[in-house]
């Protein structure tokens, strides 16, 4: 919560707090990201990682993001809590209605709803899409 608004939610089919580490360790992380219109950004992976002092969350092992209609997979995510983005250093796949593309690395922006993508960018784009 931050300021009185609601940023995002956690559930795990387990969990292991280290204090000394200020971290905490989830298997099966859910992670659901609140955008200022009222969408929802979801993250799901094989595992996780929440760090208490900042709430920072790291997750790995087949990601799968969705956001709208589309549908981002990745090996490992980053949600940097202060500055509302979630990030990716590796590979990604990205999956819509009207495109398909591929990055080696891409950031969201979750207070403008914007992303960019970076690094051998490939991809097919449908007449349907618009901007």
């Amino acid at each position: 919560m931050k300021n009185g608004i609601k940023e995002w939610t956690l559930n795990a089919s387990s969990a292991d707090y280290f204090e000394e580490q200020k971290k905490v360790k989830f298997k099966n992380p859910d992670v659901t990201l609140f955008l200022g219109d009222g969408k929802k950004v979801m993250l799901k992976a094989e595992q996780g990682v929440l760090f208490t002092d900042s709430n920072d969350i790291e997750v790995e092992g087949h990601v799968i993001v969705t956001h709208k209609n589309y549908r981002l997979l990745a090996d490992k995510m980053f949600y940097n809590n202060k500055k509302r983005i979630i990030f990716s250093k590796t590979h990604v796949k990205i999956m819509g209605d009207a495109f398909n593309l591929e990055a080696d690395s891409m950031s969201h922006d979750l207070k403008t709803d914007r992303a960019v993508f970076e690094g051998m960018v490939t991809g097919v784009l449908s007449e349907k899409i618009t901007f």
